[in-house]
């Protein structure tokens, strides 16, 4: 017998299909409810009476003799393939039998619109060429949540470094966030990857990490805060995609990581702006969570662009702003039209004239939102001077000029409010709501006319007009005329990306229960990724296993030998230069398509009907952004400073402290006394807490958290092992206040961290990060005990061949790792951390653990070594002591 797929299943292009983890079915009920337009196929009766009833909607089990038809060609089964200690049958391609000729003209009745070889029903590795399907008219089909949407955390006994992320992002290049949505403002990681992919964004950003104000204390608060935060974000997302294949392990495959933005947020959360517009969450007047990602957006384009504007120009206006004219005129006639004009970054939809139709059956389109949103006519109630009482005013609010990027807040999610209830229209030649492309022409007397694009029942496009005659008076249209701009009044854009809110499964259900009240779920992001962006990124990606590949060859040699106990130094080389292979063969190829969907650590490719695709119960729209289609690239920055890559002032090592106690430290030493490319630096960080956990107990006794532990940097210390000089020890201010110190463990005590009081040298959060990153820049090898959560926090990523971590040196494959305290009470034959840590004695411990390392493998006594150290371990159950 064989298995005859559903529809879905057998026609919808596999990037689409197949989702989902290993461990999770890839189909099921999602058969049910494709959000992705297919070629739908209708089974054929005999195939359908055949089949078990019983099997239910996924799939239909056929026996092939009831058919009368044979799908195997002869010889094909039953020959034997001879080999030394044995034979094995040969087994049909179940490939073969699923996709061929044979089975389709007995299994389905023909289509007549299927015509020439493009509609034999293959999935090429180009995709499958996408028509139409039916939805289904049950409501509970259409709540069923495919697993690339759903809400995926990492387990919180894996900490972030142990857990495989690779394992959820299937593009092997953008990596997603690990940023939970019991974190405050957990809806802002998709919004920082939407204005990633923005080109302008991203190098007027990236140009923002070089401000030499950065260097001073005397002149770092006037750095402009959300710009360089953005920017060291997303020069660690280019850091992670650019070390994908540079990982230690057999597997070809990339290794993309994850970004977490807990300092950007941060930063954001301390603002008074955003605390002034009620932007956090725990203000009482904050938005619905649902629509949090519009509000968030608005306050960031505004607040980059103002920054901007601050060393010249304001690119983001340049971009987004869209003007307008306001008139207000009386009903009356008395009194003279008043005239103002705005201009906004972002353009809310309006639903008000559409929900108010006494017509329910009327479908309205996009454009007709847009349209109206565009020219807007508002009635109010204002004093007249003329007849000296009120009287209602007519505001017409007109565009008069287009931006390059049309940035639209959808206006509707997160609460059962009429206005999704139009995105969810459903046309009867199954066409999705929102189009991929429109035009908008700004016409005379302050009409403005829209287009879209739809699709038809026959594959074709169609565009369909929205226009109307202008209702302004000719004195108001005078006015409008007069104001309209001469450039961008027309045209035509392209979807580039969707931002959606998904409502979790109880929601869905409550939904139904209740008509209001906010919805739980959490936001995920389509995007259309720009030609140049994938093609740099690749390149990134074999250069750097490239610079990889030659540090093992000259492993061997005397070139460097802190390179031999990195965290790649065990790879293969014949690893690395099939995974530089894998690279080239993917820059080679043609990329077939251009969307990719990020849903926190799951990322995978999707198509724009992904995108596109609202009719769905559990996916309610937030943003949407068109850009035009004649966009030409903006030449914003000087070429002096588009050269600069690399924190490379060397100021940031001589910031001044901030303490007023302290005096500045480092004054005598030069650029040369810091160690270079190879070079070896002992770290060690100490964190403080800026928030508790809180949680609950469920039902069935398992633990809920409400709210996740956050540290902060507290503590900074780097030892240059060549010299053994201690060239950084700061303290550092955290931006929020300390609710915990933790003593105990980080030796930091009330009073440390005051720049008023404290007796240390005293940095801001953002000098220590410039100072790790410009020695990681330098090329220098850091050494420590646990440091890929410290580089976590720090929000810095160190590629794996510069980490030398002593936990995973005296590691044992499949057993516990090591505490730092007991490898120096066994290895070193001394106590240490008896009172509290201190961060310089455990830089300087793990250094001495390195070298006692070295010296064993030289020796060729360390495997013995580690073997003892487990067995003395499990004798004492790791208690402290020799």
């Amino acid at each position: 017998s064989t298995s005859v797929f559903s529809s879905y299943i057998m026609c919808s292009d596999p990037l689409v299909s197949s989702v989902g983890s290993r461990e999770e079915s890839t189909f099921g009920a999602i058969a049910r409810n494709p959000l992705v337009p297919t070629p739908r196929r209708t089974v054929a009766k005999t195939v359908i009476d055949a089949g078990s009833k019983s099997q239910g909607d996924t799939g239909l089990l056929v026996p092939t003799s009831v058919l009368k038809i044979d799908l195997l060609p002869k010889g094909e089964v039953g020959n034997i393939r001879k080999k030394n200690k044995g034979a094995r049958e040969l087994l049909a391609n179940p490939n073969k039998l699923l996709y061929s000729d044979k089975l389709a003209s007995e299994c389905y009745l023909p289509d007549k619109r299927r015509k020439g070889k493009e509609y034999r029903g293959k999935v090429t590795g180009r995709g499958f060429k996408l028509g139409f399907y039916e939805r289904p008219a049950d409501d509970e089909t259409q709540s069923v949540i495919p697993n690339r949407y759903r809400l995926k955390l990492r387990p919180q006994n894996i900490v972030s470094p142990n857990f495989e992320y690779c394992n959820y992002n299937s593009t092997g290049i953008w990596p997603g966030w690990d940023y939970p949505p019991s974190m405050p403002s957990a809806h802002g990681p998709s919004v920082l990857v939407l204005l990633y992919f923005v080109p302008t964004i991203k190098k007027v950003m990236m140009e923002h990490q070089f401000d030499e104000r950065l260097y001073s204390s005397r002149t770092v608060d006037q750095v402009p805060t959300l710009s360089t935060e953005l920017g060291f974000l997303f020069h660690n997302i280019d850091s992670i995609s650019q070390s994908a294949m540079a990982y230690p392990g057999k597997e070809i495959k990339p290794h993309v990581g994850v970004f977490m933005p807990s300092s950007l947020l941060t930063a954001f959360k301390v603002m008074p702006e955003a605390i002034n517009l009620a932007l956090l969450d725990d203000n009482p007047a904050v938005a619905v969570t649902a629509r949090r990602p519009e509000a968030f957006y608005r306050f960031f384009l505004h607040h980059l662009d103002k920054e901007a504007g601050i060393t010249g120009g304001k690119p983001l206006d340049l971009l987004h702003g869209i003007s307008f004219i306001s008139i207000n005129e009386f009903i009356s006639g008395r009194g003279k039209p008043t005239v103002s004009k705005t201009r906004v970054l972002t353009l809310d939809l309006s639903y008000d004239p559409f929900l108010k139709a006494r017509d329910a059956t009327i479908k309205w389109r996009f454009g007709q939102i847009l349209r109206y949103s565009l020219c807007r006519e508002l009635r109010l109630r204002a004093w007249c001077k003329a007849s000296k009482s009120y009287e209602t005013v007519v505001q017409q609010k007109v565009a008069t000029c287009l931006p390059e990027m049309l940035s639209i807040a959808c206006s509707c999610a997160g609460r059962n409010d009429e206005g999704l209830a139009v995105w969810r229209t459903s046309f009867n030649d199954n066409s999705l709501w929102l189009p991929e492309l429109v035009e908008v022409d700004l016409e005379d007397a302050g009409n403005i006319r829209v287009r879209e694009q739809i699709d038809t029942r026959s594959n074709e496009k169609k565009w369909v007009n929205f226009e109307g005659d202008s209702c302004l008076s000719e004195s108001i249209t005078n006015l409008v005329n007069d104001h309209r701009e001469s450039k961008n009044t027309k045209v035509r854009y392209r979807l580039e990306a969707v931002l959606s809110f998904v409502r979790s499964d109880s929601a869905l259900v409550s939904s139904k229960q209740s008509l209001s009240g906010e919805a739980e779920g959490h936001h995920v992001l389509h995007i259309r990724v720009p030609p140049d962006y994938r093609k740099g990124a690749l390149t990134k990606q074999r250069d750097y296993a490239e610079q990889l590949y030659n540090q093992l060859l000259n492993c061997d040699g005397d070139r460097k030998e802190s390179h031999r106990m990195v965290l790649t130094s065990k790879t293969q080389q014949l690893v690395v230069r099939n995974r530089i292979e894998h690279i080239e063969k993917n820059l080679k190829a043609e990329q077939s398509n251009d969307w990719v969907l990020f849903n926190g650590f799951v990322v995978s490719p999707t198509s724009v009907e992904d995108a596109r695709a609202f009719h769905v119960t559990f996916k309610e729209p937030c943003l949407v952004i068109y850009k035009a289609t004649d966009a030409k690239p903006m030449n914003i920055l000087s070429p002096a400073r588009e050269r600069k890559d690399v924190i490379s002032v060397k100021n940031v090592m001589f910031s001044e402290s901030i303490s007023i106690r302290n005096p500045t430290k480092y004054a005598s030493m030069t650029q040369s006394d810091f160690p270079g490319i190879g070079d070896i630096v002992a770290l060690d960080a100490e964190f403080v807490s800026v928030q508790e956990e809180e949680s609950i107990l469920g039902d069935n006794g398992n633990k809920i958290v409400l709210r996740e532990t956050r540290h902060a940097l507290a503590r900074i210390s780097v030892i240059d092992c060549q010299t053994g000089n201690i060239i950084i020890d700061d303290h550092v201010v955290p931006r929020e206040p300390v609710v915990d110190y933790l003593t105990r463990f980080s030796g930091i005590v009330p009073g440390d961290l005051d720049p008023k009081n404290s007796p240390y040298h005293l940095v801001t959060a953002r000098t220590a990060y410039l100072k790790l990153r410009f020695l990681m820049e330098r090329g220098c090898i850091f050494l420590g005990h646990g440091l890929s959560q410290d580089f976590l926090t720090v929000n810095l990523y160190v590629p794996p061949p510069q980490i030398i971590d002593t936990v995973e040196i005296y590691h044992k494959d499949r057993m516990r790792y090591v505490s730092l305290r007991f490898l120096t009470n066994y290895v070193l034959n001394r106590d240490m951390q008896q009172q509290v840590h201190d961060s310089v004695e455990d830089a300087k411990a793990a250094w001495e653990l390195y070298k006692k390392a070295t010296e064993l493998k030289k020796e060729g006594l360390f495997d013995n070594f580690l073997e003892q150290l487990y067995q003395y371990g499990a004798k004492v159950e790791w208690s402290f002591g020799v």
